[in-house]
């Protein structure tokens, strides 16, 4: 870990139960993932005015416990942060002090919320910033990577999640039920976050699942170090 990393953004993410198609013996009970497509991550996207999604922004106020107004309120914050690059598309945090913020007025009442910070070192980071798919460059992601800060991971690092990246946001290994290939074909095992502990099984992973004949989605696999932050 004396290698250079930089970040690519902070994540307010809300553990998942297991769910029946991941390998209860492999994944913990609680997993916390940079994918949305297995963990809530706060604000949701429907707390900007412009996304439109009434049905979702609705459920997402009854979620964070707000009355309309206070909600309408925050999705006008919601705005200014973005225009601001404060927070931006994927859910992503470009400021720190902003996400605590956040979980500080909005997130006491919801349960397995953990702050997260993930990382790249330089091999990968200019891996990313070209070939991954974006829009622009106006994801999160990108901004964070461009803006070449770099994050300590010695502390409180949990270990590498293999993520494909796809338009602003992430897929996840386990969306693809591959942690139990990564034992049986790769002898790499999991930690008691679900992730990879080590780097070098961590490449040798990213590689296994940009194969084609692997079955993942079409993205940009790579080995994310993630890193969990104090929250308040």
């Amino acid at each position: 870990m004396s290698e250079i990393y930089f970040c690519g953004g902070y994540y307010l993410v809300e553990g998942s139960s297991i769910r029946n198609w991941m390998n209860p013996s492999l994944i913990p009970a609680t997993f916390h993932s940079l994918s949305n497509c297995i963990c809530s991550h706060h604000p949701d996207i429907s707390v900007l005015t412009w996304m439109n999604e009434a049905d979702t922004g609705e459920r997402y106020r009854q979620k964070l416990r707000l009355s309309t107004q206070e909600f309408q309120a925050l999705q006008n914050q919601a705005d200014r942060w973005f225009e601001k690059n404060k927070y931006t598309w994927g859910e992503v945090f470009l400021d720190l002090s902003l996400a605590r913020e956040f979980a500080t007025n909005y997130l006491n009442h919801i349960k397995n919320i953990k702050l997260l910070a993930i990382a790249i070192t330089p091999r990968y980071r200019e891996l990313f910033l070209q070939e991954a798919p974006s829009n622009n460059c106006q994801e999160g992601v990108y901004r964070a990577l461009l803006s070449h800060q770099t994050i300590d991971i010695k502390h409180n690092f949990l270990g590498y999640e293999i993520l494909g990246y796809e338009y602003g946001w992430f897929h996840s290994f386990v969306c693809n039920q591959l942690e139990t290939d990564f034992v049986n074909e790769l002898d790499i095992e999991l930690n008691q976050y679900g992730l990879i502990d080590q780097y070098d099984l961590a490449i040798r992973a990213s590689d296994y699942v940009n194969l084609p004949d692997t079955g993942a989605e079409p993205s940009l696999w790579l080995p994310w170090a993630v890193v969990e932050l104090e929250i308040f």
